[in-house]
């Protein structure tokens, strides 16, 4: 896969397909391989689908220690800047949401429009949120302990064992993104930097990010907002219901 140079990191992706390029950021702890079928969705829609490896998962390296949003975000703007054209779609999973949410506060002028897959703006997780995202991002976790955060995240817990089949574990890369969100501050990411359309697809039982977050965030920012509830999905959306999510994207894609 090609990869790009930045300070002392080297970001690599994946692209496949031909036409409007969509970037795409996975999320916490994973890298792009769950992105597959997706991926050649997209391309089959005649769109160019990149996705984005985070430092330290596949072949991207460089420094995890004092991370912050803006560096993770920045290392997906390089990306994007390597490419022939842009803007670009942007389209962020569950931790990704914020690479991307901080991605069009620092650079607006990269993002062509912003689709949110499992996830929209920003709440006070429960307790049991909190430990079942602890315990994925845990490096000493069994198999056993990654099924029961699947089992918890999906509507359909019997989906959870091909869902984890298919989802490529970092530890290592979670627990520095965990450290990357934490530091940052009140006011670092910011809706009103770009006026980049925004389609939030978010499951219908999803005990992350619950779906009322799509709506508030349309509620507070208007008609910029589409928000596609998808039944019978909880956070690993995508792959819960990809005809569903591949048909939503697609649909607003081809609009911008």
């Amino acid at each position: 896969m090609p990869t790009v140079h930045r300070d002392d990191a080297v970001i690599e992706f994946l692209a496949e397909g031909a036409g409007d390029p969509v970037v795409l950021v996975p999320g916490l702890g994973v890298d792009t391989s769950y992105f597959a079928d997706l991926i050649r969705g997209l391309a089959r829609a005649g769109f160019r689908a990149i996705a984005v490896n985070p430092r330290g998962a596949g072949a991207s390296t460089g420094p995890t220690d004092g991370l912050t949003l803006h560096t993770l975000a920045a290392d997906v703007a390089a990306v994007i800047d390597s490419l022939p054209v842009r803007p670009v779609h942007v389209v962020g999973h569950g931790f990704g949401n914020r690479v991307a949410r901080c991605l069009i506060t620092d650079r607006p002028d990269l993002a062509r429009s912003v689709v949110l897959l499992g996830g929209a703006g920003d709440f006070e997780p429960t307790a049991e949120v909190i430990g079942a995202l602890r315990s994925w991002a845990r490096p000493d976790a069994t198999e056993s302990d990654c099924l029961d955060y699947v089992r918890f995240a999906v509507a359909d817990p019997s989906a959870a064992r091909r869902i984890l089949r298919v989802s490529t574990r970092w530890p290592a890369v979670a627990v520095a993104q965990q450290s990357a969100s934490r530091a940052m501050r009140p006011g670092d990411l910011r809706w009103d930097r770009s006026r980049a359309p925004i389609l939030v697809v978010q499951g219908l039982a999803d005990p992350i990010s619950p779906p009322h977050l799509g709506h508030a965030l349309r509620d507070q920012l208007g008609d910029r907002v589409r928000v596609a509830d998808i039944p019978d999905a909880g956070h690993m959306i995508f792959l819960e219901q990809p005809d569903a999510v591949a048909d939503a994207m697609i649909s607003f894609l081809r609009e911008h």
